[in-house]
């Protein structure tokens, strides 16, 4: 794996690259004063007499690193660690996943996964699966905000959660106030609406008539909220990379197989239609013929 590239301007004299790349690690202010202590002193030891060192290193230079070790390793992980939380947190909405199976999404939901659509069969098994919060008055305390929530499955994974939010209770927050709340948990947005921009152009899954309030980016998902351009809707759109591509190709072909099976289908259903009115007359020929009076 190749050594990522540590600038110039955060070095220890005489540094080895593990020290220098923990270096890098630290805030810039912690940096900055480590650093300084080591110019430090470096300066004292060029200008005082020192015993003979195996080392080359300045004097009181490798007592202040050790010193420091523990903080710029603590730091190290601190900010390794927090990519990793920040990628895992862009694969969930609340404690739901993407990717998870349809069982497990309405297990965690309380939703019977009988309730679930299917919408298309092949070339793969497009499913929707929708949520709804216990009625709650509208001015109730501490409400859940959310009106319902609709997962789309791929072959029995989860691509795709569509949450949409009750008007009254989003009601007066602006769109900085939602960003705050929303980047809590998913990081600083990697885009910002601008007045009147429309969302459309955020992805293949946005509607055209909304107006996009932020979006987050993560290596395998995508997150947006957007409003409605003519209504105070509120919605959020969490989506797998990955799977959103193969379900949008495979609900594509399906209509395309819809399309071309369509008079071939119509054919059959009048063909069922007629036997079954045929059977039904059969049917009722019997009976009648039997209680016939002249």
């Amino acid at each position: 794996m190749p050594t990522p590239a540590v600038s110039s301007l955060r070095l220890f004299p005489n540094g080895t690259p593990l020290q220098n790349r923990l270096l890098a690690a630290l805030p810039a202010a912690a940096s900055a004063r480590l650093q300084k202590s080591s110019r430090s002193a470096l300066c004292n030891a060029t200008q005082t007499p020192v015993p003979k060192r195996d080392s080359l290193e300045p004097a009181g230079y490798r007592g202040e690193f050790m010193r420091n070790v523990p903080a710029l390793v603590v730091a190290f992980v601190l900010v390794s660690n927090a990519g990793v939380a920040s990628a895992q947190d862009q694969l969930r909405y609340r404690g739901y996943v993407l990717q998870s199976s349809l069982p497990v999404v309405a297990e965690a939901s309380g939703t019977p996964a009988a309730t679930a659509k299917t919408l298309h069969e092949r070339p793969a098994k497009i499913q929707e699966l929708t949520w709804r919060p216990a009625y709650a008055a509208t001015d109730a305390m501490g409400a859940d905000p959310v009106r319902d929530i609709l997962f789309a499955f791929h072959d029995d994974q989860l691509y795709q959660v569509l949450v949409t939010y009750e008007r009254s209770r989003v009601e007066g927050l602006t769109d900085a106030d939602l960003i705050e709340s929303l980047s809590t948990v998913y990081g600083a947005p990697v885009l910002r609406s601008r007045t009147g921009a429309r969302a459309a152009s955020s992805g293949p899954d946005i509607p055209s008539d909304t107006v996009m309030v932020a979006r987050w980016e993560g290596t395998d998902s995508s997150v947006v909220l957007i409003r409605g351009t003519f209504s105070p809707g509120l919605q959020l759109i969490l989506t797998s990379k990955a799977l959103n591509t193969r379900a949008r190709a495979a609900i594509a072909n399906a209509l395309r197989l819809d399309a071309t099976e369509a008079p071939q289908r119509e054919i059959d259903e009048r063909t069922r239609n007629a036997a079954a009115a045929t059977a039904l007359q059969s049917k009722a020929r019997v009976q009648n013929k039997a209680a016939f009076r002249p």
